[in-house]
């Protein structure tokens, strides 16, 4: 809730972003359930507080301590890394905690150890966590290779993915898709920082960015994604668009295939909100309206991808455009049931 209030304009100087914020330094470093520990990853990297580097570095350690050997993770890691000072002032922590909490980062980033198949939705928060602590500073290659393996090894005939392994539905093809991106984002990120960059992943003309090559297992999730997509209507789960929105902006999409991804989840988000502001599907009232709200900011939960995918100067600039307009340039630009459909 407090991620989608920040994505949406409130700063950290609110109320309600400080006492989030006091909630999650506090509860974090004791907690070991995977949605838990990858959120407040996600929260503490957007506040952007320097001085929580330490903790996020923990937290991820034990994100890739709890990862299964099957590359997955299920609802529980392990609590085998110390827990990290909560915030404050740098120079009040013990001397030696940062280089301990990298220690442990590259020491556990292999994962792979704890038997198990996992699920894919605690997994695609998982992997979520993982890439926003390495842009942090964490060393998550071997988690990321393990990641890798699972979805490439598990991916449907038809390019989808389901909960625990092969299989085919809507949020989980996102959940496959948005981890294998991330996987071979983080694979690109590592040939860069080593400057070993393969003629493939060289800028592209004056002024480029380095693009990751062409996937044909990516390509076949973005088709398969393409066609849940297309089906959006107002019984489509919250937890699926904001699923979609994700993979959307990582890859930096204004369209998935032929589908205007946005103007149609968009035109389902206005007729579906309830009279009291929020929005109800299948994940609370809570869960769903932090949903529709980072849905319709166009929210970049994967700071650094776009980047890898699109040039900055490109056309499609879908990350400059997810934080411009106002509500009422929203009702104006997306179809209402009185608007026809062209």
């Amino acid at each position: 809730a407090a991620l989608a209030l920040g994505e949406n304009g409130v700063t950290p100087d609110d109320p309600s972003i400080k006492n989030a914020l006091d909630f999650v330094r506090s509860s974090a470093p004791s907690n070991v359930q995977t949605y838990d520990i990858s959120l407040a990853i996600l929260f503490l990297t957007r506040v952007g507080d320097a001085s929580d580097r330490e903790l996020i570095h923990h937290l991820g350690a034990r994100l890739s301590a709890g990862q299964l050997n099957s590359g997955g993770w299920t609802y529980v890691c392990p609590a085998v890394v110390p827990a990290a000072p909560t915030g404050g002032s740098v120079t009040n922590k013990p001397k030696g905690n940062a280089e301990a909490g990298r220690r442990a980062g590259r020491m556990n980033a292999a994962g792979g150890v704890r038997p198990g198949i996992g699920d894919n939705s605690n997994t695609q928060f998982a992997v979520l966590g993982i890439w926003a602590a390495g842009r942090a500073g964490l060393d998550v290659k071997g988690t990321m290779i393990e990641v890798d393996r699972r979805f490439r090894g598990s991916q449907s005939p038809g390019g989808g993915w389901g909960y625990t392994g092969p299989g085919d539905t809507d949020a989980m093809t996102c959940a496959g898709l948005m981890s294998l991106v991330l996987a071979k984002g983080q694979k690109t990120l590592e040939n860069q920082m080593v400057n070993r960059l393969p003629d493939k992943d060289k800028p592209e003309g004056p002024g480029g960015r380095p693009k990751m090559e062409s996937d044909t297992q990516i390509d076949r999730g973005i088709q398969r994604v393409e066609f849940y997509a297309n089906n959006i209507n107002p019984g489509s789960t919250l937890y699926f668009l904001w699923s979609v929105e994700r993979v959307a902006v990582a890859l930096g999409l204004s369209r998935i295939g032929h589908v205007d991804w946005y103007n149609r989840g968009a035109s389902v988000l206005l007729q579906t909100q309830q009279v009291d502001g929020g929005w109800k599907s299948n994940r609370g009232d809570l869960s769903d309206t932090s949903f529709a709200l980072l849905f319709l900011r166009r929210s970049n939960l994967t700071e650094g991808m776009p980047q890898l995918v699109t040039n900055r100067s490109g056309g499609d600039s879908t990350e400059n455009k997810m934080r411009a307009g106002k509500l009422d340039d929203l009702k104006r630009s997306v179809k209402t049931p009185d608007t026809p459909d062209k």
